[in-house]
């Protein structure tokens, strides 16, 4: 026997505090690319003290799909990025130093300790749909409270992905960690109209990532510097075939090195000169000069152009309307 169907609760449901806290912290390329300025474009000019983006004079120019690499490559490789419409991402944070253990007093460096989350989304622009998830179940294992603690009353059942799909002018999501304080279960699916879902701005990198699945990749659009070819793949050649045998999920690529905003990045670009994989690092260095943490986050984009299936949950699997209690549907 099903549920009753009257759910009056915020769409979604809030995550605790603790939770969004350390997933803030462990998605830092959504909000570096939400800090990207598009109306400051990079000039490929290097600032005081940096190295030049532009190969030397006495050496072959390095390409990257037919065009010579500088300080604009990997704008041009956004740009061509937010052509495709339809594919699959994935996007992973891999952290370390959130163990609570003491450090190795040898310094030495171990993963031990290293927690993912996990996004991955599908996407079909000319059908309106696409589907996102995300995957907290190592972070919430890594900061599991003592158990009877308030803290642990609170955490929520991260143990499973959490799961949202837009089907043209509907958004569907599941309940996700904190359905047990409402007699549900993470698994159990409400909707809302999309626009309602957009005026919300609701603060989910589940939600950002599908109604913008290549959102991550706005961070190319900061000024570039110290653009290079890693490899030999692109000295002289047309990038069509990768640095040293570069490839990405099977499709040759090249590997650009480039520092935005003080950062390194790392980035695959096709022949077609998209994007098809993005790697930051981020360090925290501790007192003395020891490594605290250091934050990896990969994107990846492939399946590009394929048939994407989007199955929307069947009326019966979706609980009322939030906030009003009406029957699905």
């Amino acid at each position: 026997m099903r549920r009753p169907t009257t759910l009056a609760v915020p769409f979604p449901l809030a995550v605790p505090t603790v939770a969004l806290r350390a997933a803030a912290a462990a998605c830092m390329i959504v909000a570096m690319a939400a800090c990207a300025d598009p109306s400051e474009p990079p000039t490929g000019a290097a600032a005081p003290g940096e190295a030049s983006s532009e190969p030397p004079a006495d050496g072959p120019a390095a390409v990257v799909a037919g065009r010579p690499v500088d300080g604009q490559t990997l704008r041009r490789a956004l740009e061509a990025t937010r052509d495709v419409d339809a594919g699959r991402v994935e996007l992973i944070t891999s952290v370390t130093g959130l163990d609570p253990r003491p450090v190795d007093p040898a310094g030495s460096d171990t993963s031990d300790d290293a927690v993912q989350v996990v996004h991955r989304a599908a996407f079909d622009l000319r059908r309106r749909q696409a589907e996102a998830e995300t995957d907290m179940s190592q972070l919430a294992e890594s900061l599991q409270p003592e158990a009877g603690s308030a803290a642990d009353q609170s955490v929520g059942d991260f143990s499973a992905p959490n799961r949202m799909i837009v089907d043209g002018d509907v958004v569907y999501s599941q309940v996700g960690p904190m359905a047990g304080a409402y007699g549900l279960t993470p698994t159990d699916w409400v909707r809302i109209d999309r626009s309602t879902f957009v005026d919300q701005r609701i603060d989910s990198d589940t939600a950002a990532l599908l109604l913008d699945p290549l959102g991550p990749l706005d961070v190319l659009a900061q000024p570039a510097t110290q653009v290079r070819v890693v490899g030999d793949g692109g000295n002289g050649g047309d990038g069509a075939g990768g640095s040293l045998g570069d490839e990405v999920r099977g499709t040759p690529v090249t590997h650009v090195a480039a520092t935005l905003d003080g950062q390194p990045i790392d980035v695959w670009i096709d022949a077609e000169g998209r994007v098809r994989r993005v790697e930051l690092r981020l360090d925290a260095p501790a007192t003395g000069g020891a490594l605290a943490g250091r934050a990896t986050t990969t994107f990846e984009l492939f399946d590009v152009g394929e048939p994407i299936e989007v199955t929307p949950p069947s009326p019966t699997d979706v609980l009322g309307t939030p906030g009003t209690g009406a029957p699905p549907g």
